[in-house]
């Protein structure tokens, strides 16, 4: 059973890191991770999805909106994303341009990839721990 999970989480894992833009299924994507991470408190996740990050705790930043699920080890791939859509065909878009920050351990992550060199890190946000990064 736990090996079905596993494949079923895996196949979550890599439909997400092969979607370019989350928002547009926002809903859908924070049910299917609430629901992983719940069963990462029953059974666990494998531990091997998140071996490479720091123990303790460790920061992590995102750009554009507070309430996404991606989040990166390094600031400046974040402060890429906060910017990268700002100006589409020379009219703004409003995606923000902030760069946020919040201290996390693994406990709080469902998984870490670099597989897109973006040190991504993924997890459902604390809101109350998010500050704007200076």
């Amino acid at each position: 059973m736990v090996r079905q999970i596993d494949s079923v989480f895996s196949k979550i894992r890599d439909a997400y890191t092969e979607t370019e833009f989350m928002h547009p299924e926002q809903e859908t994507w924070a049910v299917l991770l609430t629901v992983m991470y719940q069963c990462k408190m029953l059974t666990g996740l494998p531990k091997e999805w998140v071996d490479d990050l720091p123990d303790g705790e460790f920061r992590i930043y995102r750009g554009g909106t507070p309430d996404g699920f991606s989040w990166s080890l390094d600031k400046g791939v974040a402060h890429w994303f906060a910017t990268r859509l700002q100006v589409l065909s020379g009219r703004y878009i409003g995606i923000g341009g902030k760069v946020y920050t919040m201290l996390v351990t693994k406990a709080e992550v469902l998984w870490y990839t670099d597989e897109r060199k973006e040190q991504e890190v993924v997890l459902i946000p604390d809101q109350k721990k998010v500050e704007e990064a200076k």
